[in-house]
């Protein structure tokens, strides 16, 4: 087998893996973000009760939007950091699934192999909840390219975050609840699903350090006020970030997988 038919049967494999259980598959993906919002919801419609208040950019007449918009890229940015941690650790596929294979395959083709099957089963959900809200709340065409656009970098971040925690898992056992912590942090502090300005100010300036936090500014923004050209500055430097992280992330892997080989599984 060459390397692209390795990928290729890698990612087939966890296609159908995951999705051998179809109705729970895609109930749980499909419906876990809105599940999340509904507890924001509720406690935005507590304080949100007469329409002059607001926190931020959130109204009453739009904190549902807001909420289910950021718990969207809060779940995508999520699974495509774990998946994987999930895959090569918790589910301990790392030895098996190169047993299918007619030849073996490297750590970088199995791990392209798992961000193809199981990676790109997120962003897929994420566009079609994405396009899911559009029919409830149209927006232009510009907008909505550029929100998906922002999914897709959303997901290569956190392929690259993933990787770097998937090598902590393989490689230094026992070292993993450190990135776990640094993942939790990043992601609360990206203020997907509450405006900044609900920060203590001492914290305020923190997320302006997160690429994240642009991310769902720009993601909101498309939705609460439309697109802008100044997006597409933002979206540029973005790139250029995420790229970098993915690139980085996988020559450490590489590195660390033939250095210190895999401990512990």
């Amino acid at each position: 087998m060459t390397k692209t038919e390795r990928v290729g049967a890698i990612a087939l494999k966890e296609w159908r893996l995951n999705l051998r259980f179809p109705t729970e598959y895609f109930a749980a993906n499909l419906f876990g973000p809105v599940k999340s919002a509904l507890l924001m919801c509720l406690i935005y419609g507590g304080f949100l009760r007469s329409e002059g208040s607001h926190f931020g950019m959130v109204a009453h007449d739009n904190y549902a939007l807001y909420v289910i918009v950021g718990t969207t890229c809060h779940s995508l940015l999520s699974n495509c950091v774990y998946v994987l941690v999930s895959k090569l650790v918790t589910e301990k596929w790392w030895q098996t699934v190169v047993a299918t294979l007619i030849s073996p395959a490297s750590a970088l083709e199995l791990v392209l192999g798992f961000l193809i099957g199981s990676g790109g089963l997120h962003v897929a959900f994420a566009t079609a909840i994405t396009l899911i809200i559009t029919l409830f709340h149209p927006i232009s065409w510009s907008a909505l390219l550029m929100v998906l656009y922002m999914m897709f970098l959303l997901s290569l971040l956190g392929f690259g975050v993933g990787l770097f925690g998937a090598m902590l898992n393989l490689c230094f056992e026992g070292k993993a609840f450190l990135f776990d912590y640094c993942v939790q942090g990043i992601i609360f502090m990206s203020c997907f699903y509450y405006p900044i300005e609900l920060l203590p100010h001492a914290l305020r300036g923190i997320p302006h350090f997160l690429p994240t936090y642009y991310m769902g500014v720009v993601v909101h923004d498309c939705f609460l006020s439309g697109y802008s050209p100044s997006f597409l500055a933002v979206a540029g430097g973005l790139t250029v970030f995420c790229v970098l992280i993915l690139g980085l992330s996988t020559l450490l892997f590489d590195y660390a997988v033939r250095k210190f080989g895999i401990v512990g599984y």
